[in-house]
């Protein structure tokens, strides 16, 4: 979850990235 945050604030312009990080982190759970 911390990873996933940090991915979060550091690429909150790219929406690309923020989608990418969202079905990853419903994959870790």
């Amino acid at each position: 979850m911390e990873v996933v945050r940090e991915l979060l604030v550091g690429d909150s312009k790219r929406s690309d990235r923020l989608e990418a990080i969202i079905y990853s982190a419903i994959y870790l759970k």
